[in-house]
This record gives structure tokens, sequence and C-alpha cells, in this order.
């Protein structure tokens, strides 16, 4: 399917196929960039993300 065509397209060095489960040590790993102290943001709430956002502004 989709995921299948884009790994067939983009070669395994420059694609990360990612699942948030597994937290920052793929992510990092692939980046080359060093894994933060700070955990993994796990959370998906709608108010969460507004206040965040709006903090940001």
């Amino acid at each position: 399917m989709l995921l299948e065509a884009v790994q067939e397209t983009i070669p395994a060095s420059q694609l990360l196929v990612f699942a948030v489960k597994d937290g920052w040590e793929p992510l990092c790993t692939f980046l080359d960039r060093p894994v933060p102290d700070s955990p993994f943001p796990r959370t998906n709430d709608r108010q969460e993300f507004w206040d965040i956002v709006n903090a940001n502004t």
C-alpha cells in the first residue's frame, strides 16, 4: 500500500518509519541527535495542545 510504495521509493537511510510508542531513541538515532533527558511526550489532549500553542504566541 502507501507505506510499501514509500519504502520502495525512499532509500532506507533517508526514511524513518516511526512509532510514537518507541519514544526518543529511534527518532534521535535517525537524526543523529542526543536523546533528551525529558520524557517523550505521550499525550494527545486537545486542550493541552492549545494551551502550549497559545503560551508561545
